[in-house]
């Protein structure tokens, strides 16, 4: 196509830039990812918020253990004024490893009767 113009280098620039995605915390999207409480839950929101998350997850206990700890109040007031500091809009609970629940074991399926079922702390 001989007539056809070809775009200059300048348009093509500004073609690319416009076409750049907004932030997640400029849309209604949740975007987010796994994240540490190591040293504390406290510690998870501003992780999350230094990788510009909008929602995210984290461990609400040993990941391979059925045990699990409680909760002491300031821990849990930390976790929540350190969320306060975010724009993070969810937070989801990874469950257990040891739950599986596509075994054709029923016995995988949830936690025994003898494991702690303190889960309050974390609402």
């Amino acid at each position: 196509m001989p007539n056809r113009r070809r775009p200059s280098a300048r348009g093509a620039k500004q073609r690319r830039k416009s076409a750049q995605p907004k932030s997640a915390a400029a849309t209604s999207l949740l975007l987010g990812a796994h994240v540490s409480i190591a040293g504390g839950t406290r510690e998870a929101p501003p992780r999350a918020k230094a990788i510009g998350a909008t929602a995210m997850q984290i461990f609400t206990k040993m990941a391979s253990r059925w045990a699990e700890r409680a909760c002491a109040d300031e821990e849990c007031s930390a976790f929540r004024a350190a969320l306060a500091e975010t724009n993070i809009r969810a937070t989801v609970a990874h469950d257990s490893y040891l739950i599986n629940l596509a075994s054709p074991d029923s016995s995988l399926d949830l936690a025994p009767p003898s494991a702690p079922r303190s889960r309050s702390w974390r609402r």
